[in-house]
């Protein structure tokens, strides 16, 4: 059983206004002790906990944390039945969004059973940016119209979060949400304020435990760190590279410089989550070469979409399916897990072929002979996903 008075104590003081001085008049105990309670430096003397827990109107059990590790529980549960709702869902439609609407409403349910449980705070918020209780005509529009209507709850349980919450994975998430909230708002001071509260590059989780496995002298999982550490800097490059584009003039150099980046990254084709950003490149490439001048090089980029597009098939059939983890081989990334569920993104109709047949198909360039002769060459792999 995880007992946690210190965090408790401080909550239930600031919750109140209570200064750790008036407490320790209270209790006849110098506020130095308060104060070491507060931070975890010591706990108070048992003769101590009834006294707390009536000036507080609390029970022992909330005093304690035992409350709160039941309140945890609970809160795990409702989490899960959101995630099993939509879990193996990859793409939002008209037919399945009620499942997507089942589950905020599950969320906003909790919240108001739960309204000071930082983790489901965190979760709320985070739904409340896509929210598909909202009657949007486009679904890329939803996110905007989503900060729209919820912008004022966001901020305020984020803010919430940010000023009574110690976990830093929480207080990460939550600040980036916030950020992203501002940005949107044209608040630019205050999202570069957030911003800069953030620890730079020198002090990333991945990057200090290269320090600790260094001074381990444990050479097998300091190479496995060091890899995290070039696979984190490197697909984190990729996707603000690509992710929006840049200036449209721009386009098509930034698409090159992204395959070949990944190509020198990845060991025989070997992209991993980034399977999908190659094969997009890849494709715009082929529709942003002038057919008529280089056709050969137009065919190129297309075959290497193709390509991609059955590697990332290929990963869906033998890991996603099963739930299983991605773990690459190449040699930067060897050892790296990928999540199926938070990692990859999936066309839950289509195979990542057929987008691109369906996509040729669309385009005057089809009936060149070349292009014919990869669709039929490729259209084995097309088709709906199994």
């Amino acid at each position: 059983m995880n007992l946690d008075i210190s965090s408790n104590l401080r909550r239930l003081r600031k919750e109140r206004g209570i200064t750790q001085e008036k407490l320790a008049d209270y209790l006849g105990v110098s506020f130095q002790a308060v104060s070491k309670w507060e931070c975890g430096e010591g706990y108070p003397d048992i003769t101590f906990i009834l006294p707390l827990a009536s000036y507080f109107s609390v029970s022992t059990d909330e005093l304690l944390g035992m409350k709160s590790e039941k309140e945890q529980a609970l809160v795990d549960e409702i989490i899960k039945r959101v995630h099993l709702l939509t879990e193996n869902i990859h793409s939002v439609t008209d037919e399945n969004r009620h499942l997507f609407i089942k589950g905020m409403d599950i969320l906003t349910e909790g919240f108001g059973g739960f309204p000071n449980n930082f983790k489901l705070m965190l979760k709320y918020a985070s739904a409340l940016q896509y929210d598909y209780r909202i009657n949007y005509s486009e679904i890329s529009k939803l996110g905007e119209q989503s900060l729209d209507i919820n912008g004022n709850e966001i901020e305020r349980i984020v803010r919430r979060i940010l000023e009574g919450c110690s976990d830093p994975e929480i207080r990460r998430h939550a600040s980036a949400i916030l950020i992203r909230l501002y940005a949107y708002r044209g608040e630019h001071d205050k999202a570069v304020k957030i911003c800069k509260e953030f620890p730079e590059y020198p002090t990333s989780q991945n990057i200090m435990m290269t320090t600790i496995y260094d001074y381990a002298d444990v050479e097998s999982e300091a190479n496995l760190q060091y890899r995290k550490v070039f696979f984190e800097l490197f697909i984190n490059l990729i996707w603000k590279i690509n992710y929006p584009f840049p200036q449209k003039k721009d386009k098509k150099k930034y698409l090159e410089k992204t395959i070949k980046l990944c190509d020198a990254f990845f060991d025989d084709g070997e992209y991993g989550a980034l399977a999908s950003i190659v094969m997009a490149a890849c494709l715009n490439s082929f529709i942003w070469t002038d057919f008529n001048s280089d056709p050969g090089l137009a065919i190129t980029y297309l075959r290497k979409a193709f390509e991609t597009a059955k590697y990332d098939d290929d990963i869906y059939n033998k890991t996603i399916k099963h739930g299983q983890k991605f773990v690459y081989e190449s040699f930067l990334a060897r050892g790296v897990e990928l999540d199926p569920v938070d990692d990859f993104v999936y066309d839950e109709n289509l195979t990542s072929v057929q987008c691109i047949i369906d996509t040729i198909n669309a385009r005057i360039e089809k009936d060149d002979p070349h292009v014919k002769a990869l669709i039929d060459e490729y259209k084995p792999y097309g088709g709906t996903r199994k």
